[in-house]
């Protein structure tokens, strides 16, 4: 035995004598069995994570429920409030196929956004080219002189039948006075802004159209879109076209898990509770809603004129004259008002969205005669007031459209200015225009 054998001996021993256990080092996990251990882990791991997500949503899912629920019965309370004061058609027996009939159905137009798509009516009627139908009688013979009327919705007609809109019943004036050698075409669309009107104007011009009076109905929608975006010169939800550009390069993207984060995202920003924590958010930051409204009302002035001064040079350059009318609304009307407008007033005052709209829609309408008094001598038209002493029902909504009523009373008020520009217009038709047209 060697001397390290008994030293060996000696570990052995314990210190009364007896002989101790061998200490056996352990035995070291093979491969197999530490994928296993690892596995094993990651199962629990996206269990608990799969728990803890379910559970989350679960409980979102719930709030929202109960968020949605709670604002379903505050609107159903405020219908019922609002029922107490009828509509102003409530009486009338075709109104309830006319709201049956009317969606709003947009296709996508090339340069502008939208358009309104063909639609087939009783009460409402839009051919292929999103024109709102006009009723008017069919020139019999000889040349015809074309007009045209650009604006927002409240020209396009909403709430009106087809017979009803302002073209229309200006088409009615005009027969009643016996000129029944002017077409008129209604070029309105719901949301359209003045700048987009000019595309329209420009577009049928390329088309080789060549109209005789273009006739502008604005105000409103150009205020509202720049309370929106916070600067003028903008269309209508501006922010939504810059969401929807860049959630469809997103989803055309080559990454699928941006894809899946954009879808993500979408998802969540369906939720009301979402948005309405946001919007308590910025509230507590003290976040800026915008700049001032003399501020944005003198943007939104500026913007229009420049915009009427390119109209100009197209009328100079393709023969045609041009009116301009300031739209009234009920932001700006000092009128007494009705039962049911008294309603929809209180409904502005309780929007701080709506009360910042009327600051603004105020403001432009005491400035916008001034810039235009050279632009268009004679050929603007500040409608603001002209409702402000009937003490009948002139609004149905809060966002300027007024009734079959009212616009006849519009349409009065375009009849005589048309009348003078028409006489001015002819020339094309080998008639000279009057020396005393601007």
């Amino acid at each position: 035995m060697t001397h390290s054998d008994g030293s060996a001996r000696r570990a052995l021993a314990s210190p009364g004598g007896g002989v101790a256990a061998a200490v056996v080092p352990p035995r070291a996990a093979t491969t197999e069995e530490r994928g296993g251990a690892w596995l094993s882990r990651c199962r629990v791991g996206i269990r608990t994570a799969w728990s803890v997500c379910g559970l989350t949503l679960a409980l979102w899912v719930a709030l929202e429920a109960v968020y949605r629920g709670q604002g379903a019965l505050r609107r159903a309370v405020a219908s019922a409030t609002r029922a107490q004061v009828p509509h102003p058609y409530a009486d009338q027996p075709w109104f309830p196929a006319f709201q049956a009939e009317y969606r709003f159905a947009m296709q996508w137009e090339p340069y502008l956004y939208w358009r309104h798509a063909p639609q087939r009516g009783r009460y409402i009627n839009v051919d292929s080219a999103g024109h709102r139908r006009t009723v008017q009688s069919v020139p019999l013979s000889g040349a015809v002189r074309h007009v045209l009327f650009l604006g927002g919705s409240a020209m396009w007609g909403l709430g009106a039948r087809d017979e009803m809109t302002i073209p229309s019943l200006v088409a009615a004036r005009l027969a009643e006075r016996g000129v029944r050698d002017v077409a008129v075409t209604n070029f309105g669309e719901t949301g359209y802004v003045f700048t987009q009107e000019l595309f329209q104007l420009e577009l049928e011009l390329r088309r080789g159209g060549r109209p005789d009076v273009v006739v502008f109905y604005d105000g409103f929608n150009d205020i509202a879109a720049a309370v929106i975006d916070g600067r003028a010169g903008v269309p209508a939800n501006e922010p939504n076209r810059v969401a929807e550009f860049g959630l469809g390069r997103a989803l055309g993207s080559d990454s699928d898990l941006r894809a899946l984060g954009t879808l993500t995202v979408l998802a969540a920003s369906r939720s009301r509770l979402l948005r309405r924590l946001r919007q308590l958010t910025s509230r507590a930051s003290g976040a800026v809603s915008g700049p001032a409204p003399d501020s944005t009302a003198r943007d939104v002035v500026r913007t229009y004129a420049a915009t009427a001064q390119l109209v100009e040079g197209l009328a100079r350059r393709y023969g045609f004259r041009t009116l301009y009318f300031w739209q009234p609304a009920l932001h700006t009307s000092l009128k007494p008002l009705a039962p049911y407008e008294r309603v929809l007033a209180d409904s502005i005052e309780a929007d701080p969205f709506q009360r910042r709209l009327r600051a603004v829609d105020v403001a432009a309408a005491a400035e916008i005669d001034a810039v235009m008094a050279d632009m268009a001598p004679e050929r603007f038209f500040n409608l603001t007031h002209m409702f402000d002493a009937d003490t009948g029902t002139v609004f149905i909504d809060d966002l300027g459209h007024a009734t079959e009523q009212a616009n006849g009373e519009v349409a009065a008020r375009m009849l005589g200015p048309l009348l003078g520009q028409l006489a001015c217009a002819p020339a094309r038709q080998g008639l000279a225009p009057r020396r005393s047209c601007k």
